[in-house]
């Protein structure tokens, strides 16, 4: 089931999808870029915060700088596929440039600062833990975490023992002003890359569906005429008869097979006896019902599950299918009957036994003309 959430008559899938670009992209490539540009957008609302609190201009060139920076970044990511010099100049740039320009000059651990050192955090653990990373990458992922943790603590003691480096707020509703942007900022990011995330992992999950369904297709299904194949049908066909034998319900079973078929394959030849297989399995499967099981039992013999369905209406049933199946239109403009035999569940039944006396009618059938479903 397509999970879809929806954003001014856009879907979250449709705006990620477009930030994060073509879905053969690996997984970490997609995620950076939509965090980039995340980041991008924010950072550039910080440059604004920032001029609007009229702090100190290197402050806000630091910000407006650093937006250009990580818009270069998304472009050279999303665009020219420079996902690996992109991912680690962002890193870079942010550890030993960005975070310290703004932990000094945006007041330190008095400021909002604190906020978003939180917030780079989950940068970088979204840039550098990923399924597909080896172990080294991870180790040097688990290094440069390491490496921030040190540089903020460094930042910290600075601001201890030379208090009068970093920037000083000039009034408390400025200082206070600045924490509360910047805790807004935070958050809203986070929820942003989350949500992000949260649309990436369902969007994995309908692949997984996809596919399982797919898989499912492919092992239950008939390659040539798409209907049930011979393993699951019996399968089936027992387990219907272990429904009707707990609820004392009926069950008929159908088994047909196509009258000189092999006159045909040698007559026309193999592609048109394909064509003919696929016509008949279609022209069966739309005259049964939606429980009603339809399967290719083997070669040219179809088996028929009819659940709920006692012998007459299964007759009633073989009846509208051999008129209609002798008004198929092939093209070689021949016409194709169908033998059958149809019986119904009795106490005690195994699928084996009720294939059986189906199969053993559907000979009598052909001995007896062909063109006809005996019960």
């Amino acid at each position: 089931m397509k999970r879809s959430h929806q954003l001014w008559g856009l879907s979250w899938q449709n705006i990620t999808g477009w930030i994060t670009g073509n879905d053969n992209l690996p997984e970490m490539h997609r995620i950076f870029n939509v965090s980039c540009f995340i980041a991008t957008l924010f950072c550039f609302l910080a440059g604004v915060q920032c001029l609007l609190a009229s702090l100190d201009p290197i402050l806000i060139a630091n910000n407006f700088i650093y937006t250009l920076v990580l818009a270069v970044l998304y472009y050279l990511s999303r665009f020219k596929n420079k996902f690996g010099t992109s991912r680690f100049i962002s890193i870079f740039v942010l550890i030993f440039i960005y975070t310290p320009i703004l932990w000094i000059y945006n007041g330190g651990s008095a400021s909002g600062i604190p906020y978003f050192i939180l917030m780079f955090s989950s940068f970088l653990t979204i840039q550098l833990v990923g399924k597909s990373e080896g172990s080294n990458k991870r180790a040097l992922g688990v290094v440069i975490h390491v490496l921030f943790s040190l540089i903020v603590t460094v930042l910290i003691l600075l601001e201890l023992f030379l208090p009068h480096i970093f920037y000083q707020y000039e009034d408390p509703g400025t200082r206070y002003f600045d924490i509360i942007i910047s805790l807004l900022f935070a958050l809203t990011s986070n929820y942003f890359i989350l949500r992000a995330f949260v649309n990436l992992y369902y969007k994995q999950l309908d692949k997984i569906e996809e596919y399982s369904q797919k898989l499912e297709e492919l092992v239950v299904r008939d390659s040539m005429t798409s209907i049930y194949n011979h393993g699951f049908v019996v399968k089936r066909l027992a387990e219907e008869i272990e429904r009707a034998a707990r609820y004392n319900m009926p069950l008929s079973v159908m088994m047909t097979d196509i009258d000189h078929f092999k006159k045909i394959n040698d007559s026309y030849g193999h592609s048109f006896g394909d064509e003919v297989l696929v016509k008949l399995a279609q022209c069966i499967q739309s005259n049964c019902r939606n429980v009603d099981i339809v399967g290719r039992y083997g070669g040219e013999e179809f088996l028929i599950l009819l659940p709920e369905t006692n012998v007459n209406l299964a007759i009633a049933l073989a009846k509208r299918l051999t008129e209609t199946i002798r008004k198929i239109d092939y093209s070689n403009s021949i016409v194709v009957t169908i033998s059958g035999g149809i019986t119904g569940y009795q106490s005690g039944d195994t699928a084996s036994m009720m294939i059986e006396r189906a199969d053993e009618l559907l000979y009598k059938a052909k001995n007896e003309g062909r063109n006809r479903i005996l019960s």
